[in-house]
């Protein structure tokens, strides 16, 4: 009996090491951090855009320049909007956003796999505005001069990515 038990509680360990080492191999996770936020720029704009891209474009007026005067610092940076991503075809679409800091995308760097929005199978229409936000993080940055950007793209160009409403701000956080 006690050997059966053995096995099976030796059986189990093995499983769940295995999913374990599975999921931590699937799963990147980092930590930055720093001791005081030293400065705030934030950008706003109640103009609507657009895009039917399936590129990322820069979203219009969605830009801010910052500066890293000594030492270290980790930007985090959030953009909020009301998005719209319809299409006048019934077949599922993406729209989505990413932030970048000079050209590079902010952490976490997803590309086209963070959805910002969806047409919900074509059952979004023009009026279907929702509010919707993003957080992303860089760092850490040595001195110099940084731009920040929200971008937008589309999966499919049949698909129209509105925004409207929007804020980007952006925090230098010393290290």
């Amino acid at each position: 009996m006690f050997n059966r038990w053995l096995k099976l509680a030796s059986v189990a360990l093995v499983i769940g090491l295995v999913t374990v080492s599975v999921a931590l191999a699937f799963a990147e996770v980092n930590t930055k951090s720093g001791r005081k936020v030293n400065r705030v720029k934030i950008r706003r704009s109640d103009e609507q855009s657009s895009t039917s891209s399936t590129n990322f474009e820069n979203v219009p007026g969605a830009k801010v320049n910052i500066t890293v005067p000594r030492g270290e610092a980790v930007l985090l940076m959030r953009f909020t909007a009301e998005s719209i991503c319809f299409s006048e075809i019934a077949t599922p679409g993406q729209c989505h956003a990413r932030i970048t800091v000079n050209e590079d995308e902010a952490a976490p760097a997803s590309g086209t796999e963070y959805i910002f929005d969806s047409n919900d199978s074509g059952t979004e229409t023009k009026l279907s505005g929702e509010g919707r936000s993003m957080d992303r993080s860089r760092g850490p940055l040595g001195p110099g001069k940084y731009t920040v950007r929200v971008q937008g793209a589309v999966s499919d160009s049949d698909l129209e990515f509105l925004l409207d409403d929007w804020s980007l701000t952006v925090e230098r956080i010393k290290r």
